[in-house]
């Protein structure tokens, strides 16, 4: 919180001592206004000139007035609120906001907060907290885990770069299969051909029971062609080990892999320009945040300085009441000092302004808070914990180079902008997305190497494959050109109209987020001129308006001022002074927002 000390008054400006309700009412500001009382709300508004107060007829004697009836619906007033609400009892630490509902008076308290805690973003902040600057936060918030998920984006694409770029290695496909074998013999037989000349012939079988050469029925030796064989001699059977691979060459895809390393080198520059727009984003995060917190402690600081006034006033209405300390009439009051013109409703008007001030000054103190809690999540755990802000006062940032025309923004825009990027990048994707699904229609070729060994250790290795299937022990290679065609044309050419329509979809969103982009161009632009037209506006208001306020506390020392006047023209005042700051702030956002919409910071820090 600021001091009263540091908010000097401009020279030539007294202090006013009066009912500095004028002073908090912030309806200008960030801070919202209180909503209006409603039609049945008997509590009219608090500002408003009091009501004509009728002839008082004094004494127990004076008679009731005398109604025929009861008085038309018109003229009946509503029942006076009475009550209040059961408290919240809360053990909170004194500096904390719920620390505010253990008081006895909670309007003063608002104004006579100790200092939080260093991890509570509510009310005055301790000493020894360190303070970062607004460029200070914004590198701690360009390491956010936003911007690190960004970051594994870009990565995820890079990989799948690399896999386009090395689809020409060999793909090798292996398998390993052990299973049981079988127990296979095989005799040599010679045999006396047609012509006379002997031949050799190999006879392979099952082997037989190892006692009796015999099948298990006493006969042939099992056929293991078939299952009950097969289980037969399942006992024998050993172990079969089969392995194979296959190295499959891309000779040509007839573009395919060439699409592929185009799409994926566009993947790579969509995750790169969606982490500028992250950066970006948080950028005018921090700004927008930043640019609330000094807006609320500004406001803070005013009406800490209004407090301050209120106390003043309200020692000089009961003085002039001879009210004492005790809020009851002072038996030993100085009759000089009283002031038989005085109001006594006067008092009550100030201290319906503290309720109201106390009112406003919750709300700044609420914006201040989430403001600085959002400038903690925002930086993250690399800040220091519970840090400030080091900037002390609300100023407008420079523009580098002076505000150029909207037409240079909007080029700008399109050159620069993330989305814009975005845009243009996501065409192109669907462009090869379309030839990609063109080359579908062509097939694949490539060299083939294969490689396959086989081993029984119950089969005999000399067995020919001539004379019987499922060889058990083997090895081969092959060698050749392989092409893979797939003939599924109509599911082919449905996929190429499918990639033509997003095509054409992606080119007319860049279409339309061009128009939106130059629109929204145009909306920060025009609120940087409005926030410097209203900051000159409020500020010549502000500097007429304190004339009025010199003029009536002039003419209240010579007996000749109205309280109302002098109590209008420090509202007017106050509002212009909070209107000033309000611009400020919306300057800067809308500063900020232009240069997130062009994609180049602007300012000059």
């Amino acid at each position: 919180m600021r001091s009263r000390r540091e908010r000097v008054p401009a020279p030539g400006r007294p202090r006013v001592a009066l009912t500095c309700l004028t002073v908090v009412l912030l309806t200008a500001t960030t801070v919202r206004a209180a909503p209006p009382p409603s039609p049945a709300d008997p509590v009219a508004d608090p500002i408003a000139e009091p009501a004509a107060v009728g002839p008082v007829v004094e004494g127990p004697s004076a008679p009731p007035p005398v109604l025929d009836g009861p008085p038309p619906a018109s003229k009946q007033l509503p029942e006076p609120r009475t009550g209040h609400a059961p408290p919240l009892v809360f053990s909170g630490a004194p500096g904390s906001q719920g620390g505010l509902l253990g008081t006895d008076d909670p309007v003063r308290a608002l104004f006579e907060m100790p200092p939080s805690t260093r991890d509570d973003a509510y009310g005055p902040r301790p000493a020894g907290i360190p303070s970062l600057s607004r460029e200070q936060i914004v590198r701690y918030g360009l390491d956010n885990p936003y911007v690190k998920a960004a970051d594994q984006n870009i990565e995820a694409m890079r990989a799948l770069l690399r896999m386009a770029k090395f689809a020409w290695v060999p793909i090798v496909r292996t398998s390993a299969v052990l299973t049981p074998g079988a127990a296979i013999e095989c005799d040599d037989v010679s045999l006396q051909g047609e012509n006379g000349q002997p031949f050799s012939y190999q006879y392979c079988r099952a082997a037989g029971d190892p006692a009796t050469g015999l099948g298990r029925d006493g006969g042939d030796p099992a056929d293991l062609q078939t299952v009950g064989g097969y289980f037969d001699r399942i006992a024998q059977a050993g172990i079969a080990l089969r392995l194979s691979a296959e190295f499959v060459v891309p000779i040509t895809t007839f573009g395919k892999i060439l699409s592929a390393k185009k799409l994926a080198t566009q993947g790579v520059e969509i995750a790169r320009l969606q982490h500028l727009a992250t950066e970006q984003e948080t950028l005018l995060r921090i700004y927008e945040a930043h640019a609330a917190l000094l807006l609320a402690r500004e406001s803070v600081g005013i009406l800490d300085e209004a407090w301050g006034i209120i106390g003043a006033e309200r020692v000089k209405i009961e003085t002039e009441l001879g009210i004492g300390p005790d809020g009851e009439p002072a038996f030993d009051a100085d009759p000089e000092s009283l002031n038989l013109d005085r109001d006594p409703d006067d008092l009550t008007r100030l201290e319906v302004g503290e309720i109201e001030l106390a009112g406003r000054m919750r709300e700044a103190r609420m914006i201040e808070a989430k403001a600085l809690a959002s400038l903690w999540a925002i930086a993250g755990s690399a800040a220091p914990r519970g840090f400030d802000v080091a900037e002390q006062r609300l100023a407008p940032d420079t523009i580098e180079g002076g505000l150029a025309e909207l037409d240079h923004y909007r080029t700008l825009a399109l050159k620069n902008r993330p989305e814009a990027k975005l845009a243009d990048a996501g065409v192109e994707a669907r462009k090869v997305q379309e030839k990609l699904a063109r080359t579908n229609f062509l097939p694949d070729l490539g060299a083939v190497v294969r490689l396959g060994y086989g081993y029984a250790n119950k089969a005999t290795p000399e067995m020919r494959t001539l004379n019987y299937t499922g060889r058990l022990n083997y090895s081969n290679v092959y060698f050749g050109l392989a092409m893979s065609w797939n003939l599924d044309f109509h599911n082919n050419a449905f996929a190429l109209q499918r990639a033509r329509a997003q095509r054409r979809e992606a080119e007319y969103q860049r279409e339309a987020a061009q128009r939106l982009l130059a629109l929204e161009v145009e909306d920060a632009y025009r609120g940087v001129i409005d926030a410097e037209q209203q900051l000159r506006f409020a500020e010549l208001a502000r500097d007429k308006s304190w004339r009025l306020v010199i003029s009536e506390q002039t003419s209240g020392t010579i007996g000749a001022s109205n309280f109302e006047d002098l109590r209008k023209a420090l509202t007017k005042w106050a509002e212009f002074e909070f209107q000033r700051f309000e611009a400020v702030m919306k300057r800067n956002v809308a500063l900020a927002r232009l240069s997130r919409a062009v994609g180049v910071p602007l300012t000059s820090h």
